[in-house]
């Protein structure tokens, strides 16, 4: 089963990027959400209403990219905070259970609180799509930077230093009072897993169209006393 999440998480993670990149949520405001953290504390994105920015990181257990920066965001929170900027982490990872997300951010040493976002309905009100991809919030709570954290890391590279700093530059500029002049970047991580949902006009449908590929291709070896880790015999 491990072998199977692997192959997954790397499939997500080699995903295409979109070619384009698209600054739409740009001066959007953000309403405020309240969300449990690792220990169960309710946090709302209110309680940081005496900050000048808040940065909020989607974050997953298990991307590499993901993990690869989370030194570096530790590190833009010490920076950071003392210029009042707060970080927050959400994840909106359907296949991260709280216990995994709580033993991560401690493995990792995350400084600033990680946000359990069940259903991911905050990712969707961000518009966010992969981990780690960054928001940058000013003091009106509006949008100003959404993307990457830097160029560092990506799919096949890993540079010794960065070229670009992206949110700090975001940063920057927002505690200056000035426009950001690059308002989105593209971010290079794992899809964010979302639940499924039903829609009520799909055309596709189980018993009619994946059923068969599932018996054509997946049965012979995925069933009781066969090689195959789980049984697809049934829905």
């Amino acid at each position: 089963m491990k072998h199977y999440r692997a192959v997954l998480l790397t499939s997500l993670c080699a995903a295409a990027l979109s070619p384009a990149v698209s600054a739409a949520g740009a001066g959007k405001a953000v309403a405020n959400f309240t969300l449990k953290d690792t220990d169960g504390k309710a946090v709302s994105l209110a309680d940081f209403r005496d900050k000048k920015a808040v940065v909020v990181i989607f974050v997953g257990t298990q991307c590499p990219i993901n993990n690869a920066f989370l030194p570096r965001l530790a590190e833009l929170q010490k920076e950071f905070a003392p210029r009042g900027v707060q970080f927050l982490g959400i994840n909106a990872n359907h296949q991260d259970n709280p216990r995994d997300i709580a033993e991560h951010r401690k493995t990792y040493v995350i400084s600033f609180p990680v946000l359990l976002d069940t259903g991911a309905a905050v990712a969707d009100r961000f518009g966010a799509r992969r981990t780690p991809e960054a928001f940058v919030l000013d003091g009106e709570r509006k949008v100003r930077y959404q993307g990457r954290i830097d160029d560092q890391f990506g799919i096949g590279y890993h540079r010794p230093q960065p070229t670009r700093h992206d949110l700090v530059e975001a940063l920057n500029e927002v505690l200056a009072g000035k426009a950001v002049k690059q308002a989105a970047t593209p971010v290079a991580g794992c899809l964010i897993g979302r639940p499924a949902r039903a829609q009520a006009a799909a055309t596709v449908t189980y018993a009619k169209h994946v059923a068969r590929i599932l018996q054509k291709n997946c049965q012979e070896c995925h069933r009781p006393g066969q090689i195959g880790p789980m049984s697809l015999l049934t829905y």
